[in-house]
Protein backbone atom coordinates (compact mmCIF):
# COMPACT_ATOMS: atom_id res chain seq x y z
CA UNK A 1 0.00 0.00 0.00
CA UNK A 2 1.10 3.71 -0.83
CA UNK A 3 1.42 6.22 1.93
CA UNK A 4 2.49 9.45 2.17
CA UNK A 5 5.30 8.36 4.48
CA UNK A 6 6.27 5.61 2.12
CA UNK A 7 6.10 8.27 -0.85
CA UNK A 8 8.12 11.06 0.46
CA UNK A 9 11.02 8.01 1.67
CA UNK A 10 11.30 7.19 -1.93
CA UNK A 11 11.10 10.83 -2.91
CA UNK A 12 13.81 11.66 -0.40
CA UNK A 13 16.11 8.90 -1.50
CA UNK A 14 15.84 9.61 -5.21
CA UNK A 15 15.94 13.37 -4.95
CA UNK A 16 19.15 12.84 -2.57
CA UNK A 17 20.57 11.03 -5.32
CA UNK A 18 20.76 13.69 -7.97
CA UNK A 19 21.67 16.08 -5.77
CA UNK A 20 24.74 14.17 -4.66
CA UNK A 21 25.34 13.44 -8.56
CA UNK A 22 25.17 17.35 -9.12
CA UNK A 23 27.36 17.67 -6.02
CA UNK A 24 29.54 15.17 -7.33
CA UNK A 25 30.48 16.87 -10.88
CA UNK A 26 30.25 20.32 -9.66
CA UNK A 27 33.41 18.83 -7.08
CA UNK A 28 34.72 17.33 -10.39
CA UNK A 29 34.22 19.98 -12.75
CA UNK A 30 36.54 22.43 -9.91
CA UNK A 31 39.06 19.81 -9.51
CA UNK A 32 39.84 20.34 -13.16
CA UNK A 33 40.93 23.62 -12.36
CA UNK A 34 43.65 22.10 -11.23
CA UNK A 35 44.76 21.44 -14.70
CA UNK A 36 44.13 24.80 -15.85
CA UNK A 37 41.02 27.29 -16.00
CA UNK A 38 40.45 26.50 -19.74
CA UNK A 39 40.14 22.87 -19.37
CA UNK A 40 37.29 23.45 -16.49
CA UNK A 41 35.60 25.67 -18.60
CA UNK A 42 35.51 23.02 -21.63
CA UNK A 43 34.43 20.68 -18.97
CA UNK A 44 32.13 23.04 -17.63
CA UNK A 45 30.46 23.81 -20.77
CA UNK A 46 30.25 20.07 -21.86
CA UNK A 47 27.79 19.12 -18.43
CA UNK A 48 26.05 22.47 -18.82
CA UNK A 49 24.04 21.46 -21.71
CA UNK A 50 22.64 18.92 -19.20
CA UNK A 51 22.05 20.84 -15.92
CA UNK A 52 21.39 24.57 -18.02
CA UNK A 53 17.81 23.02 -19.53
CA UNK A 54 15.33 25.87 -17.87
CA UNK A 55 13.07 22.36 -16.76
CA UNK A 56 16.34 20.37 -15.49
CA UNK A 57 17.60 23.96 -13.49
CA UNK A 58 14.08 24.21 -11.81
CA UNK A 59 13.96 20.32 -10.84
CA UNK A 60 17.78 20.83 -9.41
CA UNK A 61 16.39 24.05 -7.43
CA UNK A 62 13.29 22.31 -6.28
CA UNK A 63 15.05 19.46 -4.89
CA UNK A 64 17.69 21.43 -3.15
CA UNK A 65 15.05 23.70 -1.69
CA UNK A 66 13.19 20.70 -0.55
CA UNK A 67 16.87 18.85 1.51
CA UNK A 68 17.77 22.29 2.72
CA UNK A 69 13.83 22.75 4.78
CA UNK A 70 13.85 19.10 5.34
CA UNK A 71 18.12 19.48 7.07
CA UNK A 72 16.77 22.65 9.01
CA UNK A 73 13.37 20.93 10.49
CA UNK A 74 16.07 18.41 11.35
CA UNK A 75 18.19 20.16 13.09
CA UNK A 76 15.75 22.45 14.73
CA UNK A 77 13.77 19.03 15.39
CA UNK A 78 16.84 17.39 17.35
CA UNK A 79 18.31 20.56 18.74
CA UNK A 80 17.84 19.11 22.65
CA UNK A 81 19.20 15.98 21.59
CA UNK A 82 22.65 15.33 23.58
CA UNK A 83 25.19 14.84 20.73
CA UNK A 84 28.82 13.61 20.90
CA UNK A 85 31.80 15.40 20.04
CA UNK A 86 31.76 14.25 15.79
CA UNK A 87 28.18 14.62 15.92
CA UNK A 88 28.17 18.46 16.67
CA UNK A 89 31.15 18.68 14.17
CA UNK A 90 29.07 16.90 11.42
CA UNK A 91 26.08 19.22 12.63
CA UNK A 92 28.17 22.46 12.45
CA UNK A 93 29.07 21.67 9.19
CA UNK A 94 25.38 20.55 8.09
CA UNK A 95 24.45 23.78 9.20
CA UNK A 96 27.45 25.41 7.10
CA UNK A 97 26.30 23.47 4.33
CA UNK A 98 22.87 24.65 4.54
CA UNK A 99 24.27 28.33 4.54
CA UNK A 100 26.74 27.99 1.55
CA UNK A 101 23.96 26.39 -0.77
CA UNK A 102 21.45 29.12 0.57
CA UNK A 103 24.56 31.76 -0.29
CA UNK A 104 25.66 29.79 -3.53
CA UNK A 105 22.57 29.81 -5.55
CA UNK A 106 21.44 33.48 -4.48
CA UNK A 107 24.72 34.51 -5.78
CA UNK A 108 24.98 32.34 -9.48
CA UNK A 109 21.09 33.81 -10.18
CA UNK A 110 22.19 37.49 -8.84
CA UNK A 111 25.32 37.23 -11.23
CA UNK A 112 22.83 35.66 -14.38
CA UNK A 113 19.67 37.81 -13.77
CA UNK A 114 21.65 41.52 -12.35
CA UNK A 115 25.21 41.43 -13.70
CA UNK A 116 24.50 39.75 -16.51
CA UNK A 117 27.40 37.56 -16.34
CA UNK A 118 28.19 34.14 -17.30
CA UNK A 119 28.75 32.13 -13.88
CA UNK A 120 31.60 30.52 -14.45
CA UNK A 121 34.54 30.31 -12.22
CA UNK A 122 35.88 33.03 -12.81
CA UNK A 123 31.99 35.21 -11.67
CA UNK A 124 32.89 32.28 -8.75
CA UNK A 125 36.85 33.36 -7.46
CA UNK A 126 36.61 37.30 -8.73
CA UNK A 127 36.03 37.70 -4.51
CA UNK A 128 38.74 35.91 -3.85
CA UNK A 129 40.83 38.35 -5.49
CA UNK A 130 39.76 41.48 -4.51
CA UNK A 131 40.70 42.85 -0.83
CA UNK A 132 38.79 43.01 1.90
CA UNK A 133 36.78 40.78 -0.20
CA UNK A 134 39.33 37.86 -0.43
CA UNK A 135 39.21 37.19 3.72
CA UNK A 136 35.68 36.49 3.58
CA UNK A 137 35.71 34.67 -0.23
CA UNK A 138 39.04 32.39 1.33
CA UNK A 139 36.82 31.34 4.04
CA UNK A 140 33.78 30.62 2.81
CA UNK A 141 34.96 28.00 -0.08
CA UNK A 142 37.43 26.38 2.04
CA UNK A 143 34.80 25.66 4.82
CA UNK A 144 32.02 24.77 1.96
CA UNK A 145 34.89 21.80 0.33
CA UNK A 146 35.95 20.62 3.95
CA UNK A 147 32.46 21.15 5.23
CA UNK A 148 30.84 18.76 2.26
CA UNK A 149 33.57 16.25 3.41
CA UNK A 150 33.13 16.05 6.86
CA UNK A 151 28.84 15.73 5.79
CA UNK A 152 29.79 12.99 3.50
CA UNK A 153 32.30 11.23 5.96
CA UNK A 154 29.32 11.16 8.66
CA UNK A 155 28.01 7.42 9.18
CA UNK A 156 31.63 6.66 8.26
CA UNK A 157 33.78 4.44 10.78
CA UNK A 158 36.38 6.96 12.83
CA UNK A 159 39.62 5.72 10.41
CA UNK A 160 37.87 6.29 7.27
CA UNK A 161 36.12 9.48 8.77
CA UNK A 162 39.80 10.53 9.30
CA UNK A 163 40.94 9.75 6.09
CA UNK A 164 38.16 11.31 3.94
CA UNK A 165 38.15 14.90 5.69
CA UNK A 166 42.57 14.51 5.35
CA UNK A 167 41.50 14.27 1.75
CA UNK A 168 38.51 17.18 2.03
CA UNK A 169 41.67 19.80 3.94
CA UNK A 170 44.19 18.19 1.27
CA UNK A 171 41.26 19.61 -1.60
CA UNK A 172 40.51 22.77 0.20
CA UNK A 173 43.68 23.76 0.19
CA UNK A 174 44.99 22.86 -3.44
CA UNK A 175 41.74 24.18 -5.05
CA UNK A 176 42.13 27.79 -3.05
CA UNK A 177 46.13 28.28 -4.30
CA UNK A 178 44.24 27.27 -7.97
CA UNK A 179 42.12 30.11 -7.60
CA UNK A 180 43.84 32.85 -6.43
CA UNK A 181 46.23 31.84 -9.53
CA UNK A 182 43.73 32.28 -12.19
CA UNK A 183 43.61 35.25 -14.29
CA UNK A 184 40.36 36.86 -14.13
CA UNK A 185 38.57 39.14 -16.60
CA UNK A 186 38.15 42.38 -15.74
CA UNK A 187 34.42 42.52 -16.28
CA UNK A 188 33.51 40.01 -12.95
CA UNK A 189 35.68 42.54 -11.23
CA UNK A 190 33.09 45.34 -11.75
CA UNK A 191 30.58 44.06 -9.40
CA UNK A 192 33.20 44.93 -6.21
CA UNK A 193 33.72 48.01 -7.29
CA UNK A 194 31.53 50.78 -5.09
Amino acid sequence: MITFENSFKIFNKISFIFVALFTFMHILNHMIVLLSAEEHIWFMEKIRVIYRNIYVEIFLLGIIFFHIVKNIKNIWITRKEKKSFFQKIILIAKLYLIYFLINHISAVILGRVIFNLDTNIYYAIAGLQVFPFSLYFTVYYFLSILCLFIYASRNKPLNYFYKINTIGLILSIALLVAFFNIEVPVKYFEMYKF
